[in-house]
């Protein structure tokens, strides 16, 4: 609705110095793509955005939350029949999990492609809610989530969990307006 969209473009307006860092972040990204508009249908290499959340299943215990770990094929399970009716190849895969970039690369269907960064592996006793940087650079890491989002607007369709408050922002940051109305991905 238009409240919220315009509510969430003057939320998410950026600093001078951060909207410089993200465009040069953004640009240096494989298939960075400049458009005119961020409408979904002005992609030219179609991808999909593939979230796969994992840090946070691991509770402050130590101990795995009963939702566990799913594989990343098991979300191209979820994803597949839309993926080929929308012919999509390339996927970009949004995670804190390094062992899910290690899935991805063994799944060999599609073109991977995701942020060089650091993660947590799934295994790390260093997974905390208290300090959920796994580079230990809150500021670094907040460029690299903004990136992202900026990325999935290229995208075509997501794939994630049952949700949560980042898929959420990934979906609504997929929407695109033009003329007379919005336009969001399946």
């Amino acid at each position: 609705d238009w409240y919220n969209a315009a509510m969430t473009g003057y939320v998410w307006r950026h600093r001078y110095w951060l909207r410089q860092a993200l465009r040069q972040s953004v640009a240096q990204w494989p298939h960075a793509q400049q458009r005119s508009t961020p409408h979904a249908q002005q992609r030219s290499t179609p991808c999909a955005a593939l979230h796969v959340r994992r840090s946070d299943v691991k509770l402050e215990t130590g101990q795995r939350a009963p939702a566990g770990f799913h594989h990343v094929s098991e979300y191209l399970l979820r994803g597949r029949a839309m993926l080929e009716a929308l012919g999509i190849r390339r996927i970009v895969l949004l995670t804190d999990s390094a062992d899910a970039v290690k899935e991805a690369k063994e799944v060999g269907d599609y073109e991977w492609e995701w942020l060089d960064k650091a993660r947590y592996a799934d295994d790390s006793d260093n997974i905390q809610f208290s300090f959920p940087f796994p580079s230990g650079d809150p500021t670094l890491e907040t460029l690299q989530l903004l990136t992202e989002l900026e990325v999935v607007k290229q995208c075509s369709m997501l794939i994630t969990d049952e949700g949560g408050n980042f898929a959420h922002l990934l979906y609504t940051s997929m929407c695109g307006r033009d003329a007379d109305s919005w336009s969001c991905p399946p």
